[in-house]
This record gives structure tokens, sequence and C-alpha cells, in this order.
């Protein structure tokens, strides 16, 4: 089978995590034996122009195979303040992009629009000039936060509405997506974590014992209640700390109320860390801490189970799909003290937690693999086509 995926986001220079989950499908594919390719527009916005960024983003399209995928990125400049004619630009210079792979590669079998702003115009225009099929994956967390506007609710309407098949990365955001097509059948198909970048479980020393938190440092990401939870429960302790991966407009504060709490001696922010540094620094906690307002899947929540961490999340959305009580706790959002006392029961119940680790992990293989998840694509896509 030749999948045509289309993507708004894959493994820009600046921000190497942004959009790794549509390379994870990718490869996925690639191990369920299909021929996969890449299309990815990257239009930035005139403001981010450095020095020597021009050379790239030069209005050309660029070949490289990524891990044996072949991905083909075009990359140039939007216009300021100019939403619907940057969205109009980047549906175009899509579709240049795949009539130059369509000459040299063949025409697919399916086209996969990874979600349907932006990646789903190109796809909805791209199948009905080459006559055939496209199916759309969400991941986006606007329908949560019901964050388009009303031009773009009319085109991811209708791209819902043409679309062979649909599936969303969990169950809650299927619910939200359907407020757009009320009569499509979702499936769900997760991300995916490749366990061979986080090893398995290793005995852990529990003394002293260590929270993470891995995220962008926004507020969304509801890390000032994870330091105020515990700043409650764990201030007055010399062998509990915790650990702040990541970087964001949040973090100049998030310093500050961890000194004002008076546990910015036990907090370490971490900064931005790669795939790698991620599973270095899950190797070395005890417990994983995610405490979104909104999520709509959580792939580091399941890259700290696949290490055996049990995790402690709040209810935002797509944790709940992921975590059961055999997994670790999952918390209302924003209630700080029911963070604060699952965060206890951990700690308190460390050895328990250690003795699941083996457990925690079979799980992320037996749901998260690119084996498994590349077998239900393969499968949604072989649906799609007989309609």
């Amino acid at each position: 089978m030749h999948i045509l995926m289309i993507t708004p986001r894959y493994f820009p220079f600046d921000r190497p995590r942004v959009g790794s989950y549509y390379h994870e499908h990718a490869l996925a594919l690639n191990s369920a034996g299909a021929k996969v390719a890449v299309i990815n527009v990257d239009l930035r916005p005139a403001k981010t122009l450095k020095q020597g960024r021009l050379r790239n983003f030069n209005f050309k399209t660029h070949f490289q195979t990524i891990e044996g995928v072949d991905v083909y990125k075009f990359q140039g400049w939007s216009f300021p303040k100019s939403p619907q004619l940057n969205e109009f630009l980047w549906e175009w210079f899509c579709k240049k992009v795949v009539q130059k792979y369509v000459t040299t590669q063949g025409k697919p079998d399916i086209i996969h629009a990874q979600r349907a702003l932006l990646a789903g115009y190109a796809a909805r225009s791209i199948s009905d000039h080459l006559d055939i099929p496209y199916v759309v994956t969400e991941h986006s967390s606007g329908y949560v936060r019901d964050a388009f506007k009303s031009w773009q609710k009319k085109k991811i309407k209708k791209v819902f509405a043409d679309a062979s098949a649909i599936s969303a990365v969990s169950k809650p955001l299927a619910q939200d997506i359907y407020h757009y097509t009320p009569e499509s059948d979702i499936v769900i198909i997760p991300n995916v974590v490749r366990l061979e970048k986080f090893p398995p479980p290793h005995a852990r020393d529990d003394k002293p014992f260590r929270f993470l938190t891995v995220c962008n440092l926004e507020r969304n990401k509801g890390v000032d209640l994870i330091l105020e939870a515990f700043a409650c429960r764990f201030s007055d302790r010399n062998d509990v700390f915790l650990d702040i991966g990541g970087s964001g407009p949040e973090q100049a504060r998030l310093v500050s109320l961890a000194n004002e709490l008076g546990v910015g001696d036990k907090v370490k922010f971490l900064g931005l860390l790669s795939q790698n540094e991620v599973s270095t620094a899950m190797q070395g906690a005890n417990c994983f801490l995610l405490a979104s307002r909104k999520e709509t899947f959580g792939v580091v929540v399941v890259e700290a189970m696949s290490t055996g961490l049990p995790v402690i999340s709040t209810s935002s959305g797509g944790p709940d799909d992921i975590i059961s009580r055999e997994m670790g706790y999952i918390v209302p959002v924003g209630d700080g003290k029911a963070l604060s006392e699952a965060m206890v029961e951990v700690e308190k119940n460390s050895k328990y937690w250690s003795a699941k680790a083996s457990n925690i992990r079979h799980h992320v293989q037996s749901k998260f693999s690119p084996q498994v998840v590349g077998t239900s694509l393969i499968k949604f896509y072989k649906q799609a086509l007989k309609k």
C-alpha cells in the first residue's frame, strides 16, 4: 500500500520534538510494510527571520530521508496578520509539492492528512484532482478550546464531510470532533511510542524520591499547580525533589513561584530536552506528573509509562484514555489537594509501584507500539478504500 501523508509540522529546526508524533505514525506504517512518504509545508512568520535562515526558508522543496521515511519539506515565509492568505498559500504550495511527488513516485493509493486544519484543506483538493481518497487523523486541541475562527470551522466541516474516514488520537478528542461531523464514525488510533527510545524498567532508588514533569511551560500545562501541590506536602522533606523539563513563556514566573513557595532548592528546571534527554530524566525519576487543563492525548505520559513509571495526571482528556488505576492516578483538573494527596500516596508506596513497573511497560507495548498502531492504520486505510 502506498500512502502519502500531509502534515502541518514535521521536525522544525528549532523545536525537534514538535511534530514528532507524525513521524512516529509514518514509522509505524513502515513497520507494517507500507510505502509512505511525507509532504510538509513550513511557512514561518517573518518575525522569526534570523541571519542564515533565509538560506533554508527560500520557497523551495528540500528532500531528505529520516529513518527510512522520505520527507518532502517546503520551506518559506508567511505574511504578517494575514491568516486567510497564509492558509491559501499553505494549501497552494502543498499541492505543488504533491504534483512533483506524483510525477516521480507515482500516484499513491490514499492520502493521509494529519489534522483537518491546513493538511486536510490540501488533502481535500488533491484528492479531487488525483481522484484518490483521503483520510484525516485529528490531534488538535483547538476542538477542545473552541479555538477556530468561523471561516476555519466551515472549511474543517467540509474536510470531514468529504473524507473517506476520520480518526482521532483519543476518545475525548473524538467527542469534541463530533460537533463538526455528527454523522461520522470516528476511529480511535493513538499516537506511538518507540520502546527502543525508552529503555525497560530498572531498579530505581526511592531515596531520594524524584517527581518529574516534562512539558511546554505554558499556562495550559498547569505546572504552577504541580509546584503548589509539591510545596504543600514536601517542603519540609529533604529526600523528595521535583524536576521540571521544558521551556516556554511561563518559565520565569514558575522559577519565581518555586522560590516564593520555599521549594526553590528542591525544584530543578531542566530546560528544553531532546527525546534522549527526556528518556534519561525518566530513568532517574520515580513518578511522572502531568497537570494539564486540556490534553488531546499526552505522548509524554505514554513515554513515561514505557520506562515503568507510575503517572499522576489531571482528568484533562487524552490521559483519561491512557491511565488506569493500575498505572497511576487521575485527579480533577485544577484540584491541587487531590494532586498532592496522590503524590503522597505514590511516594509512600514507592516499592509497590516499583514492582508494577514491568506491567506498566507491557501495557504500553500492547497499546502504543509501532507494530500495533501500524496494523491499526493499515486496517483504517483498507476500510476507507472500500467506500
